[in-house]
Protein backbone atom coordinates (compact mmCIF):
# COMPACT_ATOMS: atom_id res chain seq x y z
CA UNK A 1 0.00 0.00 0.00
CA UNK A 2 1.34 3.41 -1.00
CA UNK A 3 0.30 7.01 -0.38
CA UNK A 4 -0.50 9.28 -3.31
CA UNK A 5 -1.20 13.01 -3.19
CA UNK A 6 -3.48 14.06 -6.05
CA UNK A 7 -4.32 17.63 -7.06
CA UNK A 8 -7.47 18.22 -9.08
CA UNK A 9 -8.84 14.81 -8.14
CA UNK A 10 -12.44 15.30 -7.05
CA UNK A 11 -13.74 14.63 -10.57
CA UNK A 12 -12.60 14.22 -14.15
CA UNK A 13 -9.16 12.88 -15.00
CA UNK A 14 -7.79 13.28 -11.49
CA UNK A 15 -10.67 11.34 -10.00
CA UNK A 16 -10.22 8.61 -12.59
CA UNK A 17 -6.60 8.23 -11.47
CA UNK A 18 -7.58 8.29 -7.78
CA UNK A 19 -10.19 5.60 -8.34
CA UNK A 20 -7.73 3.29 -10.08
CA UNK A 21 -5.14 3.80 -7.33
CA UNK A 22 -7.70 2.96 -4.65
CA UNK A 23 -8.78 -0.08 -6.66
CA UNK A 24 -5.15 -1.21 -6.38
CA UNK A 25 -5.19 -0.97 -2.59
CA UNK A 26 -3.48 2.40 -2.15
CA UNK A 27 -4.32 5.45 -0.05
CA UNK A 28 -4.96 8.83 -1.63
CA UNK A 29 -5.02 12.40 -0.37
CA UNK A 30 -7.03 14.44 -2.84
CA UNK A 31 -7.61 18.13 -3.38
CA UNK A 32 -9.70 20.49 -5.48
CA UNK A 33 -11.52 23.78 -5.02
CA UNK A 34 -14.96 22.31 -4.33
CA UNK A 35 -15.52 20.84 -0.88
CA UNK A 36 -18.82 19.43 -2.14
CA UNK A 37 -17.08 17.54 -4.94
CA UNK A 38 -14.36 16.35 -2.57
CA UNK A 39 -16.91 14.98 -0.12
CA UNK A 40 -18.65 13.12 -2.93
CA UNK A 41 -15.37 11.72 -4.21
CA UNK A 42 -14.31 10.64 -0.72
CA UNK A 43 -17.57 8.75 -0.19
CA UNK A 44 -17.28 6.93 -3.49
CA UNK A 45 -13.63 6.01 -3.03
CA UNK A 46 -14.10 4.87 0.56
CA UNK A 47 -16.87 2.59 -0.63
CA UNK A 48 -14.27 0.83 -2.77
CA UNK A 49 -11.80 0.60 0.12
CA UNK A 50 -12.61 1.89 3.58
CA UNK A 51 -10.26 4.49 5.07
CA UNK A 52 -8.46 4.86 1.74
CA UNK A 53 -9.23 8.49 0.97
CA UNK A 54 -8.65 11.82 2.67
CA UNK A 55 -9.06 15.34 1.36
CA UNK A 56 -8.62 19.06 1.81
CA UNK A 57 -9.88 21.84 -0.44
CA UNK A 58 -7.18 23.69 -2.36
CA UNK A 59 -6.94 26.56 -4.81
CA UNK A 60 -4.06 25.91 -7.22
CA UNK A 61 -4.02 29.59 -8.21
CA UNK A 62 -3.05 30.48 -4.62
CA UNK A 63 0.23 28.97 -3.45
CA UNK A 64 -0.39 29.34 0.32
CA UNK A 65 -3.50 27.21 -0.26
CA UNK A 66 -1.40 24.60 -2.07
CA UNK A 67 1.12 24.60 0.77
CA UNK A 68 -1.63 24.13 3.37
CA UNK A 69 -3.07 21.27 1.30
CA UNK A 70 0.24 19.42 1.11
CA UNK A 71 1.07 19.92 4.79
CA UNK A 72 -2.35 18.59 5.75
CA UNK A 73 -1.75 15.47 3.67
CA UNK A 74 1.61 14.87 5.32
CA UNK A 75 0.05 15.28 8.76
CA UNK A 76 -2.46 12.55 7.90
CA UNK A 77 -0.47 10.06 5.81
CA UNK A 78 3.04 10.86 7.18
CA UNK A 79 4.85 10.17 3.90
CA UNK A 80 4.36 10.47 0.14
CA UNK A 81 5.07 7.91 -2.59
CA UNK A 82 3.58 9.72 -5.56
CA UNK A 83 2.29 13.14 -6.57
CA UNK A 84 -0.21 14.12 -9.27
CA UNK A 85 -0.04 17.76 -10.37
CA UNK A 86 -3.28 18.40 -12.21
CA UNK A 87 -5.25 21.62 -12.59
CA UNK A 88 -7.65 23.34 -14.96
CA UNK A 89 -6.48 25.32 -17.93
CA UNK A 90 -6.44 29.10 -18.35
CA UNK A 91 -9.01 31.07 -20.36
CA UNK A 92 -9.20 30.28 -24.04
CA UNK A 93 -8.28 32.93 -26.58
CA UNK A 94 -5.80 34.15 -29.17
CA UNK A 95 -2.70 36.31 -28.82
CA UNK A 96 -4.36 39.72 -29.00
CA UNK A 97 -7.08 38.67 -26.56
CA UNK A 98 -4.65 38.72 -23.63
CA UNK A 99 -3.04 41.52 -21.65
CA UNK A 100 0.08 41.40 -19.50
CA UNK A 101 -2.06 40.62 -16.45
CA UNK A 102 -3.47 37.50 -18.14
CA UNK A 103 0.02 36.25 -18.98
CA UNK A 104 1.28 36.92 -15.46
CA UNK A 105 -1.64 35.13 -13.82
CA UNK A 106 -1.23 32.10 -16.06
CA UNK A 107 2.53 32.08 -15.41
CA UNK A 108 2.01 32.15 -11.65
CA UNK A 109 -0.51 29.35 -11.31
CA UNK A 110 0.36 27.14 -14.28
CA UNK A 111 4.14 27.20 -13.90
CA UNK A 112 5.35 28.86 -10.70
CA UNK A 113 2.91 27.22 -8.29
CA UNK A 114 3.84 23.70 -9.49
CA UNK A 115 7.51 24.69 -9.18
CA UNK A 116 6.92 25.94 -5.63
CA UNK A 117 5.07 22.72 -4.79
CA UNK A 118 7.96 20.61 -6.07
CA UNK A 119 10.36 22.58 -3.86
CA UNK A 120 8.07 21.92 -0.90
CA UNK A 121 7.77 18.20 -1.65
CA UNK A 122 11.42 17.52 -2.44
CA UNK A 123 12.72 17.17 1.16
CA UNK A 124 10.14 14.41 1.72
CA UNK A 125 11.14 12.39 -1.35
CA UNK A 126 14.85 13.10 -1.97
CA UNK A 127 16.06 9.93 -0.23
CA UNK A 128 13.32 7.56 -1.37
CA UNK A 129 11.53 6.26 -4.44
CA UNK A 130 8.78 8.54 -5.72
CA UNK A 131 6.82 9.17 -8.90
CA UNK A 132 5.55 12.58 -10.02
CA UNK A 133 3.00 12.93 -12.80
CA UNK A 134 1.87 16.13 -14.51
CA UNK A 135 -1.37 16.27 -16.47
CA UNK A 136 -0.63 18.51 -19.43
CA UNK A 137 -2.31 18.25 -22.85
CA UNK A 138 -1.86 16.85 -26.34
CA UNK A 139 -1.33 20.53 -27.22
CA UNK A 140 2.33 20.24 -26.16
CA UNK A 141 2.84 18.14 -29.30
CA UNK A 142 0.31 19.87 -31.52
CA UNK A 143 -0.72 23.38 -30.36
CA UNK A 144 -4.46 23.88 -30.27
CA UNK A 145 -6.06 26.90 -31.90
CA UNK A 146 -7.55 29.42 -29.47
CA UNK A 147 -5.71 27.93 -26.46
CA UNK A 148 -2.61 30.10 -26.54
CA UNK A 149 -1.95 30.36 -22.81
CA UNK A 150 -2.41 26.63 -22.31
CA UNK A 151 -0.16 25.82 -25.27
CA UNK A 152 2.65 27.96 -23.87
CA UNK A 153 2.59 27.04 -20.19
CA UNK A 154 1.80 23.34 -20.57
CA UNK A 155 4.83 23.17 -22.86
CA UNK A 156 6.93 24.82 -20.14
CA UNK A 157 5.80 22.17 -17.65
CA UNK A 158 6.81 19.49 -20.14
CA UNK A 159 10.32 20.94 -20.30
CA UNK A 160 10.47 21.16 -16.51
CA UNK A 161 9.49 17.51 -16.08
CA UNK A 162 12.04 16.33 -18.64
CA UNK A 163 14.84 18.35 -17.05
CA UNK A 164 14.05 17.21 -13.51
CA UNK A 165 13.78 13.58 -14.60
CA UNK A 166 17.51 13.77 -15.34
CA UNK A 167 18.41 15.96 -12.39
CA UNK A 168 16.43 14.03 -9.75
CA UNK A 169 16.97 10.47 -10.99
CA UNK A 170 17.40 7.61 -10.37
CA UNK A 171 14.87 7.27 -7.56
CA UNK A 172 12.46 10.08 -8.47
CA UNK A 173 10.59 9.68 -11.75
CA UNK A 174 8.72 12.49 -13.52
CA UNK A 175 6.36 12.02 -16.46
CA UNK A 176 3.59 13.88 -18.25
CA UNK A 177 0.16 12.57 -19.16
CA UNK A 178 -1.23 14.10 -22.35
CA UNK A 179 -5.03 13.90 -22.56
CA UNK A 180 -6.68 14.22 -25.92
CA UNK A 181 -10.39 14.91 -25.96
CA UNK A 182 -11.49 13.19 -22.77
CA UNK A 183 -15.15 13.42 -21.78
CA UNK A 184 -14.74 15.87 -18.88
CA UNK A 185 -16.43 19.08 -17.80
CA UNK A 186 -13.45 21.07 -19.14
CA UNK A 187 -13.86 19.63 -22.64
CA UNK A 188 -17.60 20.20 -22.53
CA UNK A 189 -16.90 23.82 -21.61
CA UNK A 190 -14.44 24.26 -24.47
CA UNK A 191 -16.85 22.62 -26.92
CA UNK A 192 -19.60 24.97 -25.78
CA UNK A 193 -17.31 27.99 -26.24
CA UNK A 194 -16.63 26.91 -29.81
CA UNK A 195 -20.33 26.25 -30.39
CA UNK A 196 -21.25 29.73 -29.17
CA UNK A 197 -18.61 31.35 -31.34
CA UNK A 198 -19.54 29.44 -34.49
CA UNK A 199 -23.32 29.37 -34.05
CA UNK A 200 -23.47 25.60 -33.65
CA UNK A 201 -24.73 23.21 -31.03
CA UNK A 202 -22.36 21.55 -28.59
CA UNK A 203 -23.31 18.20 -30.10
CA UNK A 204 -22.28 19.38 -33.56
CA UNK A 205 -18.92 20.54 -32.25
CA UNK A 206 -18.36 17.23 -30.48
CA UNK A 207 -19.22 15.28 -33.60
CA UNK A 208 -16.73 17.36 -35.59
CA UNK A 209 -13.91 16.54 -33.20
CA UNK A 210 -14.90 12.88 -32.95
CA UNK A 211 -14.48 12.65 -36.70
CA UNK A 212 -10.86 13.83 -36.31
CA UNK A 213 -10.09 11.00 -33.88
CA UNK A 214 -9.21 7.60 -35.38
CA UNK A 215 -11.21 5.85 -32.63
CA UNK A 216 -14.18 8.16 -33.44
CA UNK A 217 -15.06 9.02 -29.85
CA UNK A 218 -13.95 10.96 -26.81
CA UNK A 219 -12.01 9.04 -24.17
CA UNK A 220 -13.40 8.25 -20.73
CA UNK A 221 -11.96 9.22 -17.36
CA UNK A 222 -11.74 5.51 -16.56
CA UNK A 223 -9.51 4.90 -19.57
CA UNK A 224 -7.10 7.73 -18.84
CA UNK A 225 -7.28 6.99 -15.11
CA UNK A 226 -5.76 3.56 -15.68
CA UNK A 227 -2.84 5.08 -17.58
CA UNK A 228 -2.25 7.78 -14.98
CA UNK A 229 -2.30 5.28 -12.12
CA UNK A 230 0.14 3.08 -14.06
CA UNK A 231 2.58 5.99 -14.48
CA UNK A 232 2.41 6.79 -10.77
CA UNK A 233 2.87 3.19 -9.69
CA UNK A 234 5.92 0.94 -9.59
CA UNK A 235 4.54 -0.87 -12.63
CA UNK A 236 6.12 1.94 -14.69
CA UNK A 237 9.43 1.83 -12.82
CA UNK A 238 11.53 2.15 -16.01
CA UNK A 239 9.58 5.07 -17.46
CA UNK A 240 10.69 8.63 -16.74
CA UNK A 241 11.05 11.92 -18.57
CA UNK A 242 8.45 11.03 -21.14
CA UNK A 243 5.03 12.15 -22.40
CA UNK A 244 2.28 9.56 -22.65
CA UNK A 245 -0.67 10.53 -24.84
CA UNK A 246 -4.15 9.17 -24.22
CA UNK A 247 -5.82 10.65 -27.26
CA UNK A 248 -7.45 7.94 -29.35
CA UNK A 249 -4.87 8.63 -32.06
CA UNK A 250 -5.75 12.33 -32.38
CA UNK A 251 -2.15 13.61 -32.43
CA UNK A 252 -0.75 13.53 -35.95
CA UNK A 253 2.94 13.89 -35.07
CA UNK A 254 5.23 10.86 -35.11
CA UNK A 255 6.95 11.60 -31.80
Amino acid sequence: MKNYFLLGASKGIGFGIAKELVNKNNKVFIGSRSTENLEKAERELNQIQNNSTFYKSVDITNYPSVEEWFNKGISILKHIDGLLINYGGPPSGKFLDFHDKDWQEAFEYMLMNPIRLLKLVYPYIKDKTCSILFVTSFAVKEPVENLLLSNVFRSAITSLAKTLSREWGPNIRLNCLLPGRIDTDRIKQLDQTIANREGKTQEEVRKFFENQIPLKRYGTVEEIGKVGAFLLSDESSYITGTNIAVDGGLIRSLL
